[in-house]
C-alpha cells in the first residue's frame, strides 16, 4: 500500500466523519490541511484506480462540505445585515441630528 493511498484513506475517514453541520465543518477543513499538505509533498506518480476512486469520493464529500459552510456563510451574513439595520434604525431613533419639526393646526 503506498504512502499516497494512505493520505488519502485518510482524508477520506477525516470527511466521513463529519455530521454535515456547518458548525463542525472548520474542524474538518483544519483537520484536512496537514493532510493535503502531506499529499502534495509526495511524488506525483500516476494515480491507480483505487486512488482515482479515492480522489472522486473525496471530491464529492468535499464540495459538499463547501455548500453546507456557503449556506451558513450567507445566513450569517444575513443575520449581520438584519442587526445593522436595527442598529441604524435605533440610532435614528435616539441620536435624530434633525430636530423634530412639528406643525402647528390651529393657524
Amino acid at each position: 500500500m503506498s504512502n499516497r493511498l494512505t493520505v488519502l484513506e485518510e482524508m477520506n475517514h477525516v470527511l466521513d466523519s463529519w455530521d454535515n453541520q456547518a458548525e463542525s465543518g472548520a474542524d474538518i477543513i483544519q483537520k484536512m490541511k496537514p493532510l493535503i499538505e502531506g499529499l502534495k509533498g509526495l511524488p506525483n506518480d500516476p494515480y491507480t484506480e483505487e486512488e482515482n476512486q479515492l480522489l472522486k469520493d473525496i471530491y464529492k464529500k468535499e464540495t459538499r462540505l463547501v455548500s453546507v459552510m456557503e449556506v451558513a456563510r450567507e445566513e450569517i451574513a444575513q443575520e449581520l445585515i438584519g442587526l445593522n439595520k436595527n442598529k441604524t434604525a435605533a440610532q435614528h431613533y435616539v441620536y435624530s441630528k434633525q430636530t423634530p419639526t412639528f406643525v402647528n393646526q390651529e393657524l
